[in-house]
């Protein structure tokens, strides 16, 4: 079994290589810290929690289960991802944007 390795392969070795090797690396930083003015650190995380796609803000159910975390939990936040995903309908056409869903689901989360 032989191996080839592609000719760009090896000129962007070999590249890079140089390009590590000539570099001059003469700075030094020197970082002081006082560690006799210490503070609290908060774990903000453990008073949120994750939900999955930002659609599911927009659901009664999942709302409502929300509502319920902070009042039974004190839950204090949110996290999820997909905010401007396909399922969030904010691009409509090209270069035609809705944000309305996303607007929706701030609205609620920052007026609940």
């Amino acid at each position: 079994m032989s191996y080839c390795i592609p000719p760009l392969t090896i000129c962007l070795f070999v590249a890079i290589t140089l390009a590590v090797l000539l570099t001059d690396v003469t700075a030094t930083d020197e970082v002081k810290i006082d560690i006799s003015k210490t503070t609290s650190f908060s774990h903000y995380w453990k008073r949120s929690f994750g939900s999955g796609h930002a659609t599911l803000t927009l659901r009664k159910d999942w709302r409502g289960q929300l509502k319920q975390a902070i009042n039974d939990l004190g839950l204090q936040g949110i996290r999820h991802h997909g905010i401007l995903d396909d399922d969030m309908r904010v691009v409509i056409a090209p270069r035609k944007y809705n944000f309305s869903l996303v607007e929706e689901s701030w609205s609620f989360q920052f007026h609940r």
